[in-house]
């Protein structure tokens, strides 16, 4: 039975058992940035009764045009301390564990223990590597989502830890069977993020002046909308993924569910023959 009067409403959409089934499971969100943000707002709304959060970043000033927590009163405050206020002010009964630190190899088993799903919020190619590695080995399922520099696109799918096919071939990012090291976070910075902010002016996105400043590794634009657009779908699919209802199904690898704000349509993406997708093109 639901005592907490904020989440009645919930109910004919999802079902008292299912919403049992939110309130019971813990979700880890590793980056606390745009999608990042929105997946953790709607989830708390939905009543998801447990949150796990990892982001090492402070919030500044330019972080204000996208993220839900950036305002000038929380500029200089650590992204999990402004984030897990704001999930108690939602939902006073949630369960919230802060880590104010990076994702890494030595700390990801740590931070996920008690989750029952990982969503990735980041944009580090890297850490994204870490994430699902570390999901699958624990038996965890992991959404990922991409967005960013390519104007009003968006994209995420699942990862199943028996998934057929696994984020980095999925992909198509060079670290597979490898081992990670220092080395391979500079590669993936020229390999993966810079083709992706020139796949991105391809796309429409105005290179002035941000390309410049991204080949010597500064930030990719982001703009609120496709962004926030994004982290909401991704908080849907956890839904889906929480409550196990039947004829709800997450997308999962290795289709992609895609969001196009240009052309105005969402669409799932199935790969053909398989050729899968390249994260150079999201």
């Amino acid at each position: 039975m639901i005592t907490q009067k904020q989440f009645i409403r919930n109910l004919g959409i999802v079902t008292p058992e299912e919403q049992k089934k939110l309130s019971s499971s813990t979700v880890i969100v590793v980056g606390l940035g745009c999608t990042g943000s929105a997946v953790v707002e709607f989830l708390a709304r939905t009543g998801v009764g447990g949150f796990i959060l990892v982001d090492g970043d402070y919030y500044d000033e330019t972080n204000i045009n996208r993220q839900l927590n950036a305002l000038h009163s929380t500029i200089g405050k650590p992204k999990v301390e402004a984030t897990a206020g704001r999930i108690l002010d939602i939902n006073p009964c949630a369960n919230v564990t802060i880590y104010h630190e990076f994702i890494s190899v030595e700390n990801a088993s740590t931070f996920m223990r008690g989750a029952s799903l990982v969503i990735s919020g980041v944009d580090d190619t890297f850490a994204m590597v870490i994430l699902h590695r570390t999901a699958k080995h624990l038996g965890l399922p992991c959404i990922m989502v991409l967005g960013g520099c390519i104007p009003f696109h968006g994209a995420l799918t699942t990862f199943f830890p028996d998934s057929p096919v696994d984020y980095e071939t999925l992909m198509n990012i060079p670290t597979r069977g490898r081992e990670l090291s220092p080395r391979n976070k500079e590669e993936l910075f020229k390999e993966i993020a810079l083709k992706r902010a020139f796949s991105g002016v391809k796309r429409g996105a105005h290179p002035e002046p941000w390309l410049n400043e991204r080949i010597n590794g500064g930030p990719v634009p982001s703009f609120a909308t496709a962004s926030n657009i994004t982290g909401i779908i991704a908080a849907h699919e956890a839904v889906k993924l929480l409550i196990q209802r039947k004829e709800l199904q997450a997308v999962s690898s290795p289709d992609l569910l895609f969001y196009d704000g240009v052309r105005n349509e969402m669409k799932v993406l199935h790969p053909s023959n398989g050729n899968y997708w390249d994260q150079r093109n999201f």
